[in-house]
């Protein structure tokens, strides 16, 4: 893994500390990503886990936000497939 198995993002104007789930590429457009948690839980009491882009080979690694539908639907099924056992 080229990050640390922590983070820090800002969420609501405040610094949170996250943990790192997993990181992966994706070989269809290239792209490097990171899913963490902050171990915030949804309405459902499922813990939520949110994924940014970024760039492993850069100076300073900056998380980009995913903007596309296409790119949310892949996004999706990685997670999917790695909370349920299947990668």
């Amino acid at each position: 893994m080229l990050l640390e198995d922590k983070l820090t993002i800002m969420k609501d104007g405040k610094e949170v500390e996250c943990e790192v789930v997993f990181d992966f590429t994706c070989n269809e457009n290239g792209k490097n990503y990171v899913a963490f948690t902050d171990h915030s839980t949804d309405e459902d009491g499922n813990e939520n886990i949110y994924v940014k882009s970024y760039d492993p080979f850069a100076d300073n690694i900056e998380m980009e936000d995913i903007v596309t539908d296409a790119e949310w639907n892949m996004v999706s099924e990685v997670v999917n497939s790695i909370k349920n056992g299947e990668v």
